[in-house]
């Protein structure tokens, strides 16, 4: 009786310790990870294996065998799962939780048999196995016997096997607590044993050493203060990394920068030594200098506008606006980048598409101008199409569809899919194979995301590509779209009217010389007399 009350107490103990560690698992939201999950289960487990214990021990010291024997059998049965929930905590235990949730998510399946076959046997073994409380005489305490009190010390061994196989896997990120949990682990299994031969007491059924064996995986690797001083280590090494990747990719960047450059520089150099100039060499020469321009301002824009989406500073700013102006302008820039005969760009619209929207105008223009372009710049003869329409999908929400189409060349689809992080280690272990296209594509789907777009890639060989953008936008008015070719037409007209502005002045003032020359040229057209100044006083 004096055994009973001995370790009854200590097993109450131990059901308060897992009591209060489940109470701070949830305060802390510790349950949010795969391995606090799992671990949570475990203290659960356990605390229900203490409880049926004390009521088996208080049976069995009252001679209520039959009783004691089927709590004993249910009593078994818990620790038996909890020795497979414990195996599948240290399958766990030492990965990321993004790690865990990618695998879990593509081995579902497979888990869940594993576990439902173990469960069906361990029932089926509870339930058929020989088992019985017996004393070795009068006095002494009941001890548990047979073939499935032997099935699950057996058991218990495997949890060691897989143990240290984990912690070997996984021994990178596992050194510090690797010692702590094997040494106990056999510790425990030492004294259980030596305590069994010694006192006859039968410490190795005692279901408080599942409590101590949680708590020394409470205080190694569920410690909270391990587990901040990881992450900020592992974050710290991600850090490291980025800053490293991205100063190649810089050094990468200014071979692609200078290309263009030398182009700009060789061009002009040549305009203003050639004594034997003539008009066409003129216009050709500026041609060239002008498209090296364009890919110049290309890769520095590009790489502006991924450091601010890296930086986080590209935000959401939504705005009133019309969606024919959006159009209109797509309609001029795009048009103004063909220069191949063979090629039209047509824009197709549903009439009834809303017209007067709220969102971020600007953003939405910037990304259907890159995939538009992109497809412009590879596509020699054919079309490029720009096909819009709209469906309401929640009160005011509408969702607007915009499919581009080319019929040339086709992008393929691993350059599609690339991401910033992509692209540099790409060029940290490689030429200097940047292309400012697939830049461009990058910034585009990063503007997408922080506008609540989507874009599906289809790559169909020898047919070109397509791109279908769709967007949810908050309409605040009855206007439709209308007729959008006869719009663009007639503003189009409009805006290239030369206005003149005979008798009219203005005043130019800039510190740097070559924006004076610049505007004084472009505003020659329209007659207007001009004056300018390096100084604003």
């Amino acid at each position: 009786m004096s055994d009973f009350f001995i370790t009854t107490g200590i097993t109450l103990v131990s059901f308060t310790y897992l009591v209060l560690v489940q109470i701070m698992f949830f305060i802390k939201g510790k349950t949010n990870r795969v391995a606090g999950k799992y671990y949570f289960y475990l203290t659960f487990l356990a605390s229900a294996s203490l409880i049926i214990y004390i009521i088996q021990g208080f049976c069995a010291v009252n001679g209520h065998l039959n009783v004691a024997n089927i709590l004993g059998r249910i009593q078994i049965f818990i620790t038996l799962e909890w020795i497979l929930l414990l195996v599948l905590y240290f399958s766990v235990a030492f990965k990321s939780d993004e790690s865990n949730r990618e695998h879990i998510k593509k081995k579902i399946k497979p888990i869940i048999i594993s576990v439902a076959i173990v469960t069906i046997a361990n029932i089926f073994l509870c339930i058929f196995l020989p088992f019985e409380f017996v004393s070795s005489g009068p006095g002494q305490p009941f001890l548990p016997s047979g073939l499935l009190d032997s099935y699950y010390k057996i058991w218990g061994i495997v949890i060691l096997i897989c143990a240290i196989s984990f912690l070997v896997v996984n021994r990178k990120t596992t050194t510090k607590h690797a010692i702590v949990i094997i040494s106990v682990f056999f510790g425990m299994y030492i004294v259980a044993y030596l305590l069994v031969y010694l006192l006859q007491i039968e410490i190795s059924n005692i279901p408080f050493l599942m409590a101590a064996i949680e708590m020394v995986l409470y205080l190694s690797v569920e410690s909270q203060d391990a587990a901040l001083l990881d992450e900020f280590h592992e974050s710290n090494l991600k850090a490291e990394e980025s800053n490293r990747l991205k100063s190649e990719f810089i050094m990468n960047m200014s071979h692609q920068l200078r290309t263009p450059m030398n182009t700009i520089l060789g061009f002009s150099d040549s305009l203003l030594t050639n004594e034997n100039l003539n008009l066409e060499s003129v216009n050709e020469d500026s041609g060239s200098i002008k498209i090296a321009s364009r890919r110049l301002l290309d890769l520095i824009n590009s790489i502006l506008d991924i450091s601010k989406l890296q930086g986080g500073k590209e935000v959401l700013n939504n705005e009133d606006y019309t969606l024919d102006t959006v159009i209109y302008d797509i309609s001029s820039n795009i048009n103004s980048l063909i220069n191949k005969e063979n090629l039209v760009f047509s824009i197709n619209a549903n009439e009834n598409c809303p017209n007067n929207l709220n969102g971020d105008a600007f953003k939405l223009a910037k990304v259907l101008n890159i995939f538009l372009a992109n497809a412009v710049k590879y596509t020699n003869y054919g079309e490029v199409s720009l096909n819009i329409s709209s469906k309401l999908v929640e009160n005011d929400n509408h969702e607007f569809t915009f499919h581009i189409k080319n019929t040339g060349h086709a992008m393929k689809t691993e350059s599609f899919e690339r991401s910033f992080e992509d692209l540099i280690k790409l060029n940290s272990s490689s030429s200097n194979d940047i292309d400012a296209d697939t830049l461009k594509i990058i910034v585009a789907k990063g503007l997408l995301d922080i506008i609540g777009g989507s874009v599906e890639f289809i790559n169909e060989f020898g047919q070109g590509t397509q791109y279908i953008i769709k967007l949810k936008q908050k309409v605040i008015g009855s206007n439709e779209l209308g007729n959008i070719r006869e719009k663009i037409q007639t503003k189009h007209a409009i805006t290239h009217e030369i206005i003149n502005l005979l008798g009219k002045k203005c005043l130019i003032v800039d510190d740097e010389k070559v924006n004076i020359v610049i505007l004084e040229r472009l505003l020659s057209q329209y007659n207007i007399s001009i004056e300018s100044t390096f100084n604003p006083r």
